[in-house]
């Protein structure tokens, strides 16, 4: 992992989505914290994330029954050009099914590079992130 200056961390701005599946309750949460830097370029470009993850995350859910409760929380950086490194599992309840969906759901997004005004305002190399996905019961 690069020196901390380097990395602009992400904890404290929560972008929840949810999904209704036929036996459980599926969440994916991204949470993020850059101290004053909670700008409109932030979130636009978070929201880029957040969207990306969560269609390649639900497309996945919607086709598996899942027997194992629990949450994956994965943290991440995405570099100036948008790719994701880094990718680590922080805690897991949920067993291998859900780390792997959730792990190949980061991993195979395309991202846009930062924007310029965003990474100006950053002052960093790059962006890290952390998410959460979970599965609550019916």
């Amino acid at each position: 992992m690069p020196p901390a200056h380097l990395v602009s961390r992400t904890r404290s701005i929560v972008f929840l989505f949810s999904l209704a599946l036929a036996t459980s309750f599926a969440d994916c949460q991204t949470v993020v914290s850059l101290g004053n830097c909670n700008t409109p370029e932030l979130q636009a470009y978070l929201k880029i994330v957040q969207d990306a993850i969560g269609a390649r995350w639900y497309s996945t859910m919607v086709k598996k029954e899942w027997p194992n409760l629990g949450s994956v929380r994965i943290d991440f950086l995405i570099d100036r050009n948008g790719k994701v490194k880094n990718l680590r599992v922080l805690s897991n309840t949920a067993g291998s099914a859900l780390e792997r969906v959730s792990r190949e759901a980061i991993k195979q997004i395309r991202l846009p590079p930062i924007p310029e005004p965003l990474r100006r305002q950053l002052q960093a190399r790059e962006l890290e992130n952390e998410i959460t996905f979970t599965i609550f019961p019916n």
